[in-house]
C-alpha cells in the first residue's frame, strides 16, 4: 500500500502539479506554506521529474539490498521493532504466527522442545528467532515456557512478550491445555496485527 501510495504521488507530482501551478501563480494574495511547499516541489518534478523518480525507486532497491545483508538484518528486525507504530504491527504478527505454529504443533502430538525447535524455523524476525532458541534449553531443562518468556521482558515499551502471552501461557500450562491457551492467543493477535 505504501509503494503505491508512493509511486501514485509521484506520478501525480510529475503529471498533474505543474498545470495546476500556474493557477496558483495567478493569485494575488499569500499562500499558506503547505501550498508553496507543494509548488515548491511541483516544479522540482516539473524540472527534474524523472531524476527524483529514479532516484526514489533507485534509493528504495539500495535500501532493500542493504537490509538484506546477512550484518545488517539483526540490526534491521530489531529497529522496526522498536518503530512506535511498525513495531507494534511487527510484535502482533511474529506473536500470532508464533502462537499459531506452536499450537498446531502440540495439538498434532510433538512434544514441547521439539515444538520449539521447529518454531525457531519457521520464524521470519531475527529477534523473536534468537529469543525462542535461547528458551529452548531451558524448556529442556524442566522450565516453564511463560516464565522464560517473562524473563525476555526487560522494557515495558514494545515487550517480545507482553503479560497477556505469559500469563495465558502460564495458565495453559498449569491447566494441561496449553494448545488452546496458545490457540486463543493467536486468533487475539492475528486480529491486533
Amino acid at each position: 500500500v505504501l509503494s503505491a501510495t508512493l509511486g501514485l504521488g509521484l506520478i501525480l507530482s510529475y503529471f498533474v502539479l505543474p498545470k495546476i501551478t500556474k493557477l496558483f501563480e495567478t493569485l494575488s494574495f499569500d499562500l499558506p506554506f503547505s501550498t508553496k511547499a507543494l509548488l515548491w516541489f511541483s516544479k522540482l518534478m516539473d524540472k527534474h521529474g524523472l531524476l527524483v523518480i529514479a532516484g526514489v525507486i533507485g534509493g528504495l532497491v539500495l535500501i532493500k539490498f542493504i537490509i538484506s545483508l546477512k550484518p545488517v538484518k539483526p540490526l534491521w528486525h530489531q529497529l522496526i521493532i522498536k518503530m512506535p507504530i511498525i513495531g507494534n504491527i511487527i510484535i502482533n504478527y511474529n506473536l500470532a504466527m508464533f502462537n499459531r505454529t506452536l499450537s498446531i504443533l502440540l495439538k498434532s502430538g510433538l512434544t514441547i522442545d521439539r515444538s520449539m525447535i521447529i518454531v525457531t524455523q519457521t520464524t521470519s524476525n531475527l529477534v523473536y528467532k534468537k529469543k525462542i532458541r535461547e528458551a529452548l534449553p531451558q524448556i529442556q531443562k524442566g522450565k516453564r515456557l511463560s516464565d522464560i518468556l517473562a524473563s525476555f521482558n526487560k522494557s515495558k515499551r514494545n515487550q517480545l512478550f507482553p503479560l497477556l502471552v505469559t500469563k495465558m501461557i502460564g495458565v495453559g500450562e498449569r491447566s494441561g491445555r496449553l494448545d488452546e491457551s496458545l490457540d486463543y492467543l493467536s486468533i487475539y493477535f492475528e486480529k491486533e496485527a
